[in-house]
């Protein structure tokens, strides 16, 4: 038997200790926006009514977007982004300093960003049905 080390890539156990905490923090992150985004879009649900629609004009129309497509796309965008990390590999946690700074210089803000993308789009909506006229 011969040792096929020469091929893959050396990571030391600080690697491999930080990757692992890496992908704990990206995995918790994600659990928790994909929950708050679908709170919001269910309390966009139960608040909104369904023909309401958010305020566009361009090239697709000006009738604006239907609010379930609206809010639906958010949590969709959060699942696909942290699938990946529900279902890992036996070596996800083999990252080196490059992964790792991938992970949090825009895996996190991503998630960060489709939140407040999600509150955004429903806080419009909200607007356009008036929720917020005194």
């Amino acid at each position: 038997m011969s040792d096929d080390t020469s091929t893959s890539p050396k990571y030391t156990e600080r690697d491999i200790e930080l990757g692992g905490r890496a992908n704990k923090i990206a995995k918790l992150l994600g659990i928790w926006v994909l929950i708050l985004c679908l709170a919001i879009a269910v309390f966009a649900f139960i608040v909104l009514p369904l023909d309401t629609r958010l305020a566009y004009s361009g090239r697709l129309g000006r009738s604006g977007l239907p609010m379930p497509l609206v809010v639906a796309i958010m949590p969709l965008a959060v699942f696909f982004t942290v699938r990946p990390l529900l279902n890992p590999k036996p070596d996800i946690d083999y990252m080196d300093k490059g992964g790792r700074m991938i992970i949090y210089c825009i895996g996190v803000p991503m998630l960060l960003f489709f939140l407040f993308g999600q509150c955004f789009l429903v806080q419009s909506m909200l607007n356009d049905a008036g929720a917020f006229s005194g």
